[in-house]
């Protein structure tokens, strides 16, 4: 779910220094870190039970985009259905996890909402993903979600000390070692050293709360490599039931922090 975030969050900061700063960005092409993994991506107009391709070629989207009146991208973000097979942090190995992610993208009175789609695959050893953006929803209310980075900011320095405490309490001293390294970076002013996806938007249209809150939330990831924390299990009910507690707290602040960051420019 890491990789497919990071992802959006490029073609959203790249597609918005063209829409907002009307500044054609460098080419963001299959060569960047964030399609590492994926052997294909396409952009799609959706139509009934077929597909439109458009472009396969992000600068191509972003020009069509800005063409047909597009001002700007958001990420948005829908918790997963009540009645899915477990909580929403618990089904994040599947490719997007069962929470709804998708571009917005903002018009004058109306947005497109494009769907994020990864399809695995076997044409690759390390490339197996087929990655679709598909204009599924189109002409409908624009929600641009926007968070306060300061009031975001306070509520993931606060889940992160409080799962940190948990695994201090537990004698989990390496997963306490990797909450402690996330609040670090909440409060570093350096923010280019030790991070899977170095600033995979374009550092510069975003404030140093902006970049803090991303690469924390990243940091704090724990949710998804097999033997996370996902699968620990206390004897007990307790310890589990506080468990469970911070480790919603610390998800929901995560995709908070992303939105806040993303959603700045």
């Amino acid at each position: 779910m890491l990789n497919m975030l990071a992802q959006a969050i490029a073609l959203i900061s790249y597609g918005n220094q063209w829409l907002i700063a009307d500044k054609r960005p460098a080419d963001l092409d299959m060569t960047n870190p964030v399609f590492r993994f994926c052997w294909l991506l396409d952009f799609v107009d959706v139509q009934g039970d077929g597909e439109n391709r458009l472009t396969r070629h992000p600068p191509h989207w972003f020009g069509w985009l800005k063409g047909h009146g597009c001002q700007r991208l958001r990420l948005y973000y829908r918790p997963a259905d009540e009645n899915a097979p477990g909580q929403e942090r618990q089904l994040t190995t599947l490719a997007g996890g069962d929470a709804i992610w998708f571009i917005e993208a903002v018009h004058a009175g109306y947005s497109d909402y494009w769907s994020i789609r990864w399809k695995k695959s076997d044409y690759d050893d390390i490339k197996i993903w087929g990655v679709t953006y598909g204009r599924t929803n189109v002409n409908f209310a624009t929600t641009e979600m926007q968070l306060d980075l300061q009031e975001t900011a306070a509520t993931l320095d606060a889940a992160l000390r409080a799962i940190g405490a948990f695994a201090s309490r537990q004698g989990l001293a390496d997963w306490e070692a990797e909450f402690k390294r996330a609040l670090d970076r909440l409060h570093s002013d350096s923010q280019k050293t030790g991070y899977y996806h170095e600033d995979p938007g374009i550092a510069a249209n975003y404030s140093l709360t902006a970049r803090r809150l991303l690469n924390a939330a990243a940091t704090a990831w724990i949710f998804e490599d097999p033997g996370s924390w996902e699968e620990l299990v206390f004897e007990n009910p307790g310890d589990n039931q506080r468990y469970d507690a911070v480790s919603s707290a610390l998800y929901d602040a995560i995709n908070r922090s992303i939105l806040a960051a993303t959603n700045s420019f």
